[in-house]
């Protein structure tokens, strides 16, 4: 083997492990002492107990930044079986920012919309644009995308290197252009993704006020009921600043929503 391929091979071998690697280590928690005993409890009715547990896992896993959707699923169902509407809306819209394709995350959502009083939307309205070429963007999460766009521009690399490299290698350099191309698009979806990856809420008391701002001295401006969905915008000691899917923003007391 010639030094030059060499070089390319390992490469190739770093660059595969540096994209699996991280993908390997997800999830490595889920098979916990603590999510066997929440899948048991809920399997036997002892929802309280498992929303607890659930709860625990997600805390855990938001601390090393891994966090998983079927924890948030799971934790969803829990909260629903124990009537907590709001608390199982605010879990399920979690679930969705990681699992975006799921079906049962999308069934399970439009179950929940249609138990709220207000029927806000759970996403906000996308440019014809983005419908148009940002449909990775709505069906993947940046992660997914990012890795995508790594392998991508790493294969679109490594054949041109090689097409300039060796003469008989010519011809890899119209389906490196075309694989570069290819990522630059997934590249233009990532950033959509990044705009799109906000953090969604909702209303766990059966009403609350929105504020003009975050003091209860500042004008009421609307009334939100429980399971509303929010994007949170900032948060201020105990006030969140949200915004609704229609565009209409103020500030509401921390304590009267879930935020994950």
């Amino acid at each position: 083997m010639s030094k030059q391929l060499k070089i390319l091979s390992l490469f190739a071998l770093i660059l595969a492990f540096s994209i699996t690697k991280p993908l390997m280590a997800e999830g490595s928690d889920s098979l916990s002492s603590d999510w066997v005993t929440a899948n048991q409890a809920y399997d036997q009715g002892r929802f309280e107990e498992a929303v607890r547990l659930y709860e625990k896992i997600a805390t855990n896993l938001a601390k090393s930044d891994s966090a998983n959707g079927h924890v948030f699923y799971n934790l969803s169902n829990a909260y629903f079986r124990t009537g907590k509407l709001g608390s199982a809306m605010a879990a399920l819209l979690a679930a969705r920012r990681f699992l975006p394709r799921d079906p049962d995350v999308a069934a399970n959502l439009k179950f929940l919309y249609s138990q709220t009083t207000d029927r806000l939307d759970i996403a906000k309205a996308k440019s014809i644009w983005m419908i148009i070429f940002g449909f990775l963007a709505l069906k993947a999460t940046p992660r997914e995308l990012a890795y995508l766009m790594t392998f991508m521009f790493s294969v679109a690399f490594l054949l041109l290197t090689s097409s300039l490299l060796f003469r008989k290698l010519r011809l890899l350099r119209f389906p490196s252009i075309a694989i570069l191309a290819l990522a630059l698009f997934i590249g233009l979806n990532f950033g959509w993704s990044l705009d799109l990856d906000e953090t969604w809420s909702a209303v766990t008391q059966p009403s609350l006020k929105v504020f003009s701002g975050p003091s209860e001295k500042d004008t009421v401006l609307f009334e939100l009921h429980e399971g509303a969905p929010f994007i949170l915008r900032e948060a201020r000691d105990k006030w969140a600043k949200v915004e609704l899917s229609d565009g209409k923003r103020g500030w509401i007391l921390l304590a009267q929503a879930k935020v994950f």
